[in-house]
């Protein structure tokens, strides 16, 4: 009898750890679910292994419907954005569990974006409206064609820019600014309708001939307008100005990435006072001369610029009268172009005229001054001028690797270290001194200085000896004081001591 309850207690023990077993293997397999990831409207094929189909279930049928096919195969179609669970048992009672999410992308459209573009450092993915653009590109060029070609498909807005550039492009623009009076300006050869030249010596500044001109290229007969157009007409506007043929006003000189805009004011700022709710409220209005350039470089090198320039002073004839004080006027004249330019081509703005009226009066000192009877002491004179003023602006592309630019005499002068550097013998300390080639010359015609005796200097060391060795002395007395004194410091205390240790000692009184 109790061998059988023995037998019958092993078997129970048998069974739960069987129970047990598959119970953490029924776990396991929750735990070890395959994800399956779904574009929207999108159909997966599940393929089962050797066991037959036994049944299936899904958690939520409105995010993923399952079609049996037939024993071994599922069709899993994705209806709604989400995610869902999946089950699938065998005839064997194996369970498999799937993790279904569906997302709102679509591959094969972000797929052809990407193959429209050709860059093959751009990823692009299209979740619903938004597309989605990361990589790296080389420049702005392949920046702005990636984007070009983005919003053709998703629309500016909803577009979203993760791009990077390696090189980024960055333009140089060097602008000068002149002012050409009347008779000056067809002298400096920027008469547009005509096609005669300016001429300039190679050699002699002042032999400095005017015409007209009709092409800004090309209008120098000994200088080549097109390899270095900035520095070839700064040369020229350099030598009128020193004949006082034009005046330079301005020079500024600023650098922008490709693509954006660069914004230069030469001028300042003009407060206006206005009433608002019983309080004088300042408005501030710029004037000078305002640029507004914004370069693109493209891949051939070829810089598109687009040029917008104000040029504003302020008119006291235009004046307007308030409680406030007397506002002046503004006269303004504006010009704007896009036009493409070679890398360091220089362009011209010309044509904002400014008429000015002089009015000169003299007269007689005291008598000029006497009411009525002075007009006859006096003469006026008036004159006009008309000015015009004229914006020159060169682009040029700056990279991160480029040298910075340095001017021709510190170039020169590089180059001739560089030079000197190169002629110059190298020679390391612990090497012994090399033996210099002799020069083949004619032995009769070699002279022999006479060597003369050079005389023996004696150098009298005895003004510095007797400092030193007075300052020894001193020192030396210095030393022999201080110990004289430490010694009687001593012998007076031990002489202190033995005289207390003489005295009696008297008992203390009750």
């Amino acid at each position: 009898m109790r061998k059988k309850k023995r037998i019958s207690a092993s078997i129970r023990r048998y069974v739960c750890a069987i129970i047990a077993m598959a119970i953490i293997a029924a776990t396991a397999v929750a735990l070890a679910a395959q994800p399956i990831w779904l574009e929207l409207n999108q159909a997966y094929l599940y393929q089962a292994g050797s066991s037959p189909i036994n049944r299936v279930a899904v958690a939520n049928p409105a995010i993923a419907d399952v079609v049996v096919l037939d024993k071994t195969k599922l069709n899993i179609v994705a209806k709604a954005l989400g995610s869902t669970s999946l089950s699938v048992w065998s005839v064997n009672g194996m369970r498999q569990d799937f993790i279904i999410s569906v997302c709102n992308t679509d591959t094969a459209t972000a797929q052809f974006i990407k193959q429209s573009m050709g860059l093959s450092g751009v990823q692009v993915a299209k979740v619903g409206e938004k597309l989605v653009l990361q990589g790296v590109v080389e420049n702005q060029y392949e920046k702005s064609k990636a984007l070009g070609i983005a919003k053709v498909y998703a629309g500016e807005e909803n577009i979203v820019d993760l791009l990077q550039m390696k090189n980024p492009t960055m333009v140089n623009l060097a602008a000068m600014v002149i002012d050409v009076t009347d008779d000056d300006e067809s002298k400096l050869g920027f008469k547009y309708a005509n096609a005669s030249k300016v001429s300039v010596d190679d050699h002699n500044i002042a032999s400095i001939t005017f015409g007209t001109i009709g092409e800004f290229y090309g209008g120098m007969d000994h200088y080549e307008l097109t390899k270095h157009p900035f520095q070839r007409v700064d040369f020229m506007i350099q030598a009128l100005a020193t004949k006082n043929k034009v005046r330079i006003l301005s020079r500024p000189n600023i650098t922008t990435m490709s693509g954006e805009e660069a914004e230069i004011l030469i001028g300042g700022e003009m407060g206006i006072p206005t009433s608002k709710d019983g309080e004088i409220v300042v408005t501030w209005k710029e004037y000078g001369i305002h640029l507004k350039i914004k370069p693109t470089v493209d891949h051939e090198n070829k810089i598109t610029t687009s040029v917008q320039a104000e040029v504003s002073n302020l008119n006291d004839a235009a004046a307007v009268a308030t409680t406030a004080g007397k506002i002046p006027g503004l006269s303004s004249r504006k010009a704007s172009t896009v036009l493409t330019l070679p890398d360091g081509g220089t362009m011209s703005i010309g044509g904002l005229l400014d008429n000015r009226e002089n009015k000169i009066v003299t007269k007689v000192p005291i008598l000029g001054d006497i009411p009525i009877i002075g007009e006859f002491f006096k003469h006026t004179s008036n004159s006009k001028d008309k000015h015009e003023l004229m914006i020159l602006i060169t682009p040029t592309i700056v990279t991160a690797n480029d040298p910075v630019k340095a001017s021709n005499k510190m170039a020169e002068a590089v180059e001739e270290s560089k030079r000197q550097l190169a002629e110059m013998e190298e020679v390391f300390p612990n090497d012994p001194p090399k033996k210099q080639p002799l020069a083949k010359t004619d032995p009769e015609k070699i002279e022999h200085p006479v060597k003369e005796p050079v005389p023996h200097v004696k150098r009298d060391f005895g003004i510095y000896d007797s400092w030193v060795a007075k300052a020894e002395a001193e020192l030396k007395a210095e030393a022999e004081a201080k110990e004289a004194a430490k010694r009687e410091a001593m012998q007076a205390e031990k002489q202190a001591k033995a005289e207390t240790a003489q005295r009696p000692v008297l008992p203390e009184a009750d």
